[in-house]
């Protein structure tokens, strides 16, 4: 069995140097950027929870259309003109092959249609003037079904109510991952921020064996990456912040079998100890590292206590109501 390890924060909390470190082994290959085909809004999560938990026929064609529109553009190369995140050719070019599978296999039936989500959603300007005169030809006495004949149509998918959806969605993960590992003697696969760092369990059913590691940070430190670098989350009012910071860390567990909470700090200040834990959390072997090769902490170490440089001394105010605040977050330098 293949060992697939997620490295996750809260925005702006060094997953990164997580991910470094695990690069310096031998054994296991990078995703090589952040994997957005679960998480994000209209990605797969997405589509399985609102099948199964808010599903309904009309729902069902434009769940899998927001799906189709979002994994087109994963899939396409980022360019001057459009964003993308290349995964087709991550995937050995055959990221949308195995997605349409995917789709042929959940959709039960599809058809030339027309839906109120479609005009809503997906008509220009100039598509609305036309099909509003069209429909306006009713009260000149046109008939509703040479009206409805006109009426432009779109593609329209049903998904059965029973389909056995998560099954399907592990098959098409399955059968990229095997895309990625094919023919290369690696024990593994690292992601970026492949799940966010709640309800990992929810994240599971895609891949069984995965394993999360979720890293955190000093709210001091996240708080000045905000202001300073319009870094996540991108706020500069202080009492926003401290909400924002203290109501996302609720949903923290107790560390599992399958999962592994990390202090950036202690990346840093307790390196050695914590780098084995976190090799030997994704049962990699040491000898097969080089260590300090991409992540040093000895460079890192001037991302901590930040509001200790001059330039962040005009913001002491706001580090000592988060000190107080959220006191209980604070790493213990």
């Amino acid at each position: 069995m293949k060992n697939y390890i997620s490295v996750c924060g809260y925005g702006s909390t060094g997953s990164s140097a997580v991910v470094n470190l695990i690069e310096e082994s031998n054994e296991i290959i990078t995703f090589g950027e952040e994997f957005r085909l679960f998480q994000e809004v209209d990605g797969l999560q997405n589509l399985v929870s609102n099948l199964k938990h808010s599903w309904s026929w009309i729902k069902s064609d434009a769940y899998i259309r927001r799906f189709i529109k979002y994994t087109n553009i994963l899939g396409r190369k980022n360019t001057i003109f459009q964003f993308g995140s290349k995964l087709d050719v991550i995937f050995n070019n055959k990221f949308y092959a195995h997605r349409d599978n995917f789709l042929n296999e959940l959709i039960d039936t599809e058809w030339n249609g027309y839906s109120f989500h479609h005009d809503y959603n997906e008509r220009n300007k100039l598509e609305v003037i036309i099909e509003q005169f069209k429909r306006g030809l009713f009260y000149l006495g046109f008939s509703h079904k040479f009206v409805r004949k006109i009426t432009k149509k779109s593609k329209t998918y049903y998904v059965r109510p029973d389909v056995n959806i998560d099954y399907l969605a592990a098959k098409f993960i399955e059968n990229l991952l095997n895309e990625l590992i094919l023919n290369k003697d690696y024990k593994g696969i690292i992601f970026d921020q492949a799940f966010l760092p709640y309800d990992f369990k929810n994240y599971q059913k895609f891949i069984s064996s995965i394993k999360q590691i979720v890293v955190d940070r000093d709210p001091r430190d996240v708080y000045l990456d905000a202001i300073n670098y319009n870094a996540y989350p991108i706020t500069d009012d202080i009492n926003s912040f401290i909400s924002f910071y203290e109501s996302t860390r609720k949903f923290k567990k107790d560390q599992s079998e399958k999962s592994l909470f990390i202090q950036f700090e202690d990346l840093i200040y307790k390196y050695e100890e914590t780098r084995d834990l976190i090799i030997d959390f994704a049962n990699l072997k040491k000898s097969e590292f080089n260590f300090l090769t991409k992540f040093d902490p000895n460079i890192s170490i001037s991302n901590t206590q930040t509001w200790l440089q001059s330039k962040n001394r005009k913001h002491q105010k706001d580090i000592d109501v988060i000190s107080e605040r959220l006191n209980m977050y604070c790493y213990d330098f």
